[in-house]
């Protein structure tokens, strides 16, 4: 009898210990970084952590990822569906010699920036830099400094096909590129880009297509593309891959080289109700790049020329 209730003591001891340490193992699934947190806590509101690095651990998968107050919360791996969100707060990530934001996660995750300022100080690699995922959704950021290694504002280069990329009210500026499309597998990639400004990059936008069987789409909305040191946007294929850029209402001023470029046979731009202007060359063509017009742009006072005309006039729906 005696062994019977000391097997059945310690069972229920280790059950009672299961259900004691079970919740300070759980992930929540809304978690908070403050300036005075600490990564050892629970990154509750009220223990909230200090870095997005350690909240991350402790949050969810499809959960978010709060700022109480405004500070720097350090560079961060995001491997899963996550929203970090710090509009109205201000959240920093200072990314010296490294990325700032790294996405590598399945193709069914969705992952959001909100509100955050991305700083590579002239020699962070890229801001944010998309290797996996489904959906990276980048909103009311500012992503600036990258210049280091590649010099990305954003890296986006997924493996498979079905990816998407979406920047809204954003500002890219001072990096080698703004924004860098190129898919590293095949299928179709797609961004869109609305209320976004490129300026003083080496180049602002540059979509990428050079691996057989890729196909990248680009949606530009009243996106400026200005005094950039190279071109403002550039449509760009080889190797059996297959870039189309799509710009409406939106401008391409003040840029070093191009306004617009396509370059590579089975490159093209598609350009409706947009300035082109105040550029060395407006708009550009190399290695047989086409160019698509909806007959309402303006092209005009460029510094050493307008450029080619159009091939195609595309009617209006």
């Amino acid at each position: 009898m005696k062994r019977k209730f000391a097997a059945w003591l310690a069972s229920a001891s280790a059950a009672l210990l299961m259900l004691v340490a079970g919740p300070a193992f759980a992930q929540a699934t809304r978690t908070w970084v403050s300036g005075v947190g600490d990564d050892v806590n629970p990154c509750s509101r009220t223990a909230p952590c200090k870095t997005f690095a350690g909240a991350i651990s402790k949050t969810a998968a499809q959960g978010v990822i709060n700022c109480l107050d405004p500070g720097g919360f350090g560079a961060v791996t995001i491997t899963k569906s996550i929203t970090i969100d710090c509009r109205g707060i201000g959240g920093g990530i200072l990314a010296s010699l490294t990325n700032g934001v790294v996405v590598n996660a399945a193709t069914t995750d969705n992952v959001t920036l909100r509100g955050l300022s991305i700083e590579g100080v002239g020699t962070g690699i890229n801001g944010v830099s998309f290797v996996g995922g489904g959906t990276l959704h980048i909103e009311d950021c500012r992503i600036f400094g990258f210049r280091g290694g590649t010099g990305y504002g954003v890296r986006f280069a997924p493996p498979a096909t079905g990816s998407q990329l979406l920047i809204t009210d954003t500002a890219l500026n001072d990096n080698t590129v703004g924004v860098h499309v190129r898919p590293t597998g095949i299928g179709m990639t797609r961004a869109t880009l609305r209320r976004v400004g490129l300026s003083n990059n080496g180049d602002g936008l540059v979509s990428e297509a050079a691996v057989n069987g890729t196909f990248v789409r680009v949606q530009l909305s009243e996106v400026s593309a200005s005094s950039n040191d190279g071109s403002g946007v550039i449509s760009r294929a080889s190797g059996g891959g297959y870039s189309n850029v799509f710009v409406f209402r939106s401008q391409a001023v003040h840029n070093g080289t191009f306004g617009l470029l396509a370059d590579g046979a089975a490159a093209s731009l598609a350009i409706g109700s947009s300035l082109i202007s105040d550029n060395t060359t407006g708009l550009g063509t190399l290695n047989g790049g086409g160019r698509y017009s909806y007959g309402d742009n303006g092209n005009f006072a460029n510094h050493g020329s307008d450029g080619q005309p159009p091939e195609v006039i595309l009617p209006k729906q």
